[in-house]
């Protein structure tokens, strides 16, 4: 349980979830610098993402 500690209130039955558990995390404010991440490597994987997806919908 000490893994634990910080990232939830068992007495509120509490977990940090989005913005606050990756800031306990990396120990930073660096949620929004993340977020920037994910949209840049979102944006340049576009074409192989939905391709991806495109080859799950062809398997049902």
């Amino acid at each position: 349980m000490a893994k634990l500690k910080g990232l939830c209130d068992l007495e509120k039955d509490e977990i940090l979830v989005g913005e606050g558990f990756w800031n306990f995390v990396a120990s930073d404010n660096i949620y929004n610098e993340l977020l920037d991440v994910f949209q840049e490597v979102g944006e340049e994987l576009r074409d192989e993402v939905d391709k991806k997806f495109a080859e799950f919908r062809m398997r049902r």
